[in-house]
C-alpha cells in the first residue's frame, strides 16, 4: 500500500511573527518553480500536470495559502483535452493503489465532470483513497456526510479526525463546520478549536472564522488576536476577512477607526463579499461618527452588488427606491427588486415583498400573496415576517 506524497503531506509548516503563527504554509523556491512548470503543462492540456498543480494549490504550496478555487480550476482543466484518456489514466493509477488518483476519481463523480453526478461512486473512490492513506480522500469522504446515506456521522467524524490529525486543513475545517451546524454535535469551542487548526495549516477561510470568533463571539473575546488573523486573511485576498475587519473598526470598543472601517469594507466589497457590501452601503446610508451619511454612495454600492447577482444587494436597493434616499421614490421598482431577491431565497426580500402586497405598495394589494411571502421569510428565520403572519399589519 502506498500513498502519493501530496496526499499524505502535513501542511502545517508555519512562519512565525511576534511569537504567533502566521497561518501560512512555507513555500520554497523549488515549490514556485514546480508550480510554474506544472501551470505551463496544464495550459498545454497535460492532465497529469493539472492534477499535480491542483494538489499544490490544495496544499497551499503555491501562494502559502490553501486555494480551493485555483485547485478546482486546475482539476477541471485536466479534462479539457482528451477526457477519456485522463479518466483512464486515473483509473489505472487508482487500481495500482495510488490514493491520490482514487481521490481524483471521487471528485470527478462528485462534481459531475465526466458524467452525471454519482454520489455512490464518489463515496467508493473516497473510501479507497482514505484507506490508502490519502488524507484529502478522508476529508472528502467525511465532507459527504448528510449528502449521501453511505456516509454516517460517526464515520465522518472518524475519517475527518484522521485527516485533521495528519495535517489536512480541509479535514479540520470540515470538523469545525460540523461542530457548528449539526444540532447533536453543536459545540462552539470545539468548532473554533478545529478552525484554528485549519487556519494554522494555511486554510484562509478558517482564519476568518477564528478571527471573527475572537472579535465578536461571547466567551472568545480577544479582539487584538482576532484582528491579527483577519488582517492576514484580508491581505491574502479574503473579502470576508476584510469585511469583518471593517466591522471591527466600525463598532468594537477600543478599536474604532472610521477611516479603517470604510477602507476595509470597501476592499471586502471589491472582493465580492456580500456582507461587506451590505455593511458598507448601510454605513453610507446611516452614517457613523467620522463617515457622514451619503445616500448617493449607498445607492451605488447596493446597485453594484445587486447587478452582481447578490440578493441582499437587491433587497437593499429596493429600500433605496422605497424610501427615496439616493434615488426617486419608486414603489413599483422596489417591489420588483424584492421579488427578485425573494426568488433567490433572501428572507428580508420576501418579508418586504409581503409587506408590499399587504399594503398595496408597488403591487396590487393581495393578502394571500402577502401571507405566502411572509411564510417563506418566516421559514428562513425572519422574525418580523413571523410576527406579521400572526398579526397582519393594517393596510
Amino acid at each position: 500500500m502506498r500513498s502519493h506524497a501530496w496526499c499524505a503531506l502535513g501542511v502545517a509548516v508555519l512562519s512565525v511573527l511576534s511569537g504567533r503563527a502566521a497561518a501560512q504554509v512555507a513555500v520554497t523556491g523549488e515549490d514556485r518553480a514546480r508550480a510554474a512548470e506544472l501551470s505551463k503543462g496544464c495550459d498545454g492540456k497535460i492532465p497529469a500536470a493539472c492534477f499535480d498543480l491542483a494538489r499544490m494549490h490544495w496544499a497551499g504550496k503555491v501562494t502559502g495559502w490553501i486555494d480551493d478555487r485555483s485547485g478546482l480550476e486546475a482539476f477541471r482543466k485536466a479534462f479539457a483535452g482528451d477526457r477519456e484518456a485522463a479518466i483512464a489514466s486515473r483509473t489505472q493509477r487508482c487500481e495500482g493503489n495510488d490514493g491520490e488518483a482514487c481521490d481524483d476519481l471521487g471528485s470527478l463523480y462528485l462534481l459531475g465532470e465526466a458524467a452525471a453526478r454519482d454520489d455512490g461512486k464518489a463515496v467508493g473512490f473516497f473510501e479507497r483513497a482514505c484507506s490508502l492513506g490519502c488524507l484529502r480522500g478522508c476529508s472528502d469522504l467525511g465532507g459527504m456526510v448528510g449528502s449521501s446515506d453511505a456516509v454516517k456521522l460517526e464515520r465522518a467524524l472518524e475519517v475527518l479526525g484522521r485527516a485533521c490529525d495528519g495535517g489536512d486543513a480541509l479535514g479540520c475545517s470540515t470538523l469545525a463546520g460540523l461542530y457548528l451546524a449539526v444540532p447533536s454535535l453543536k459545540d462552539l469551542r470545539k468548532s473554533v478549536a478545529f478552525a484554528e487548526r485549519a487556519c494554522a495549516s494555511g486554510h484562509r477561510h478558517s482564519c476568518v472564522t477564528v478571527g471573527g470568533a475572537y472579535a465578536f463571539a461571547k466567551g472568545f473575546r480577544d479582539v487584538p488576536r482576532g484582528v491579527a488573523l483577519l488582517e492576514k486573511a484580508c491581505a491574502a485576498g479574503d473579502g470576508q476577512g476584510c469585511g469583518m475587519l471593517g466591522s471591527v473598526h466600525a463598532f468594537a470598543e477600543g478599536m474604532k477607526d472610521p477611516r479603517k472601517a470604510r477602507a476595509y469594507l470597501e476592499k471586502g466589497c471589491e472582493l465580492r463579499d456580500p456582507d461587506a457590501c451590505h455593511n458598507l452601503g448601510a454605513m453610507y446610508a446611516r452614517g457613523i461618527p467620522g463617515v457622514p451619511r451619503d445616500d448617493g454612495r449607498a445607492m451605488r454600492v447596493f446597485q453594484r452588488t445587486c447587478d452582481r447577482g447578490d440578493p441582499q444587494g437587491c433587497t437593499d436597493l429596493g429600500r433605496v427606491y422605497e424610501e427615496g434616499r439616493g434615488a426617486p421614490r419608486n414603489a413599483r421598482r422596489a417591489a420588483e427588486l424584492w421579488r427578485s431577491a425573494c426568488d433567490a431565497r433572501n428572507a428580508e426580500g420576501c418579508r418586504r415583498l409581503g409587506d408590499a402586497y399587504a399594503a398595496g405598495r408597488g403591487v396590487p394589494r393581495d393578502p394571500a400573496k402577502a401571507a405566502e411571502r411572509w411564510r417563506m421569510a418566516c421559514d428562513a428565520g425572519e422574525e418580523e415576517a413571523c410576527a406579521a403572519l400572526k398579526e397582519p399589519p393594517a393596510p
